[in-house]
């Protein structure tokens, strides 16, 4: 491999001669002797077997040959050169890929806006998302694959750090033309309903009533769907009451749809969502900037 026998040094003071026609001038730039660039240059010519500088008259003349090895040695030193910079994070411009994790109505809802303006506003990032449940992102921080992600109320691995960002209010509603009790205190009316929840075993539904009733009913779920809008498509064609983030009930209300929220006689159930991130690991600048940006953005949610 041909580029095995150049020494990158070499380049880098050919195109410095390049650009001032004179050693002189090269070396002064460089803080080299002028003996020290001409050897660099006499080097680099009996690597590549080629003459890159006539020397006329006491001046030095670039050759043909030297003018297609600066064209493309600009533009790779360049290159190499906002590499290096970005790498070490002193790039005055944020690029790269930025991995996430994040529920599903929560991403759409909230977090892909906020993306879309940060986005916009540095052209030369890219972002991998990743939208499943806390139990799969704690798994994806863990083996490195995403840098941070977003989780609802989920006990994850010591080794990794949440803070609580954002918190949900989440009602239990059903198809108005469905009610037939307005109550929160008749066990046997909510055993008699259908329902839909997000996962097996109805976490949700088991921890909704656990907050009203004090402990877990034995209820008919007849579907589970991990979307947000896949549960709130049940409930609006009448097949089962489920649970909804307030945010989303509000949205359906605005597009006419009659639903029905189960009054509460005390405090409404709450769910917090955390950010989530491997305290020690290394974050691209890219990356702990764009998650500076969310949690400052969430804040003022």
């Amino acid at each position: 491999m041909l580029l095995n026998q150049i020494n990158l040094n070499h380049l880098h003071v050919f195109a410095e001669v390049y650009k001032t026609k004179s050693m002189t001038i090269a070396a002064e730039k460089l803080h080299l002797t002028q003996s020290g660039v001409s050897q660099h240059i006499k080097a680099l010519e009996d690597s590549l077997k080629i003459t890159l500088f006539d020397r006329i008259n006491q001046r030095i003349i670039p050759t043909a040959a030297a003018a297609d090895l600066y064209e493309q040695c600009n533009l790779g030193l360049d290159t190499i050169e906002k590499a290096l910079w970005k790498i070490r994070g002193d790039s005055t411009e944020l690029g790269g890929i930025i991995n996430i994790g994040m529920p599903i109505e929560f991403g759409n809802s909230l977090i892909i806006p906020l993306l879309s303006k940060f986005g916009k506003a540095h052209k030369n990032i890219k972002y991998q998302i990743y939208l499943d449940f806390a139990n799969k992102l704690n798994e994806m921080l863990l083996d490195g694959e995403i840098d941070f992600a977003f989780v609802d109320d989920y006990k994850m691995d010591k080794r990794i750090q949440t803070e609580i960002i954002y918190t949900e209010r989440l009602a239990l509603c059903t198809h108005a033309d469905n009610v037939q009790m307005d109550t929160t205190t008749d066990r046997k009316y909510f055993e008699n309903l259908s329902y839909v929840d997000y996962q097996k075993d109805a976490p949700i539904l088991n921890m909704w009533f656990e907050h009203h009733l004090g402990s877990k009913l034995n209820v008919n779920v007849r579907a589970y769907v991990m979307d947000v809008q896949g549960i709130a498509r049940f409930i609006t064609n009448g097949f089962a009451a489920g649970i909804l983030p307030m945010h989303v009930i509000r949205k359906l209300e605005t597009e006419g749809h009659k639903v029905h929220i189960f009054k509460v006689k005390d405090k409404e159930l709450e769910k917090h969502v955390s950010v989530a991130f491997i305290n020690n690991k290394t974050q691209s600048r890219s990356a702990a900037q764009c998650l500076k940006f969310l949690q400052d953005s969430l804040r003022q949610h």
